[in-house]
């Protein structure tokens, strides 16, 4: 089996449907069901989940996760957590969903970010950035399929940003051109988001990320 867990807003679907395209992958199975089945006899399963955050609540829901990860061979897709949040938001907004899903405690939407970051690394674990200047090579793919115990060529990253996108929108405008001014006065969590750098800077720079523009 393979794991993959993910952020909110980070791939999700472009990173099961380039796993799925592998001739080794029998099916993809996400927590709330089943995601796609493949036909014929094919060795691996691939199991999603969403990263918790470690509230009391969910304390022994994130050790099972972070327990997988470290026994199962995982796979965790990234973005920009402002890249990120500003999906958050815009699905928010457009789902008609605003006052349960934007408002909701702060540290739902971050701190799983700072859970992620925070958690012990694992040889195991091969993270998979879908959103740098330069998009994984050939060999990096490969890499990831090797290490995922995948013995099928690494199908190619052409569409991996492209899954589940949300079309164009006005804090995405503003994003693409570097433009801080409408994320400071519309973007909710930004502050909460910026008291994290500390704890996110350093995960995100060992996976490649460089001079984010929300970053001090």
């Amino acid at each position: 089996m393979i794991f993959c867990l993910s952020q909110l807003h980070t791939g999700t679907n472009s990173t099961l449907e380039w796993l799925a395209s592998h001739g080794d992958c029998r099916g993809v199975v996400l927590s709330t069901g089943v995601y796609s089945n493949q036909t014929g006899h094919r060795p691996t399963t691939v199991y999603h989940e969403h990263v918790r955050r470690d509230s009391r609540f969910n304390r022994q829901m994130c050790r099972t996760q972070m327990m997988m990860a470290w026994s199962h061979p995982t796979i965790i897709p990234l973005r920009d957590p402002l890249a990120a949040l500003i999906s958050y938001q815009h699905r928010a907004e457009t789902s008609g969903r605003i006052e349960t899903d934007l408002f909701l405690p702060r540290e739902d939407v971050v701190d799983r970010w700072c859970y992620l970051a925070g958690d012990e690394p694992s040889h195991r674990i091969q993270y998979l950035p879908l959103d740098l200047a330069e998009p994984p090579t050939s060999d990096r793919l490969w890499e990831i399929t090797v290490a995922l115990g995948l013995s099928d060529p690494a199908p190619s990253a052409v569409g991996l940003t492209r899954e589940n996108d949300s079309g164009d929108y006005y804090l995405k405008r503003a994003y693409r051109r570097g433009d801080m001014d409408p994320l400071e006065h519309h973007l909710i969590h930004l502050d909460y988001l910026r008291k994290a750098e500390p704890i996110l800077r350093p995960f995100l720079e060992q996976r490649g990320y460089r001079d984010l523009m929300w970053w001090r």
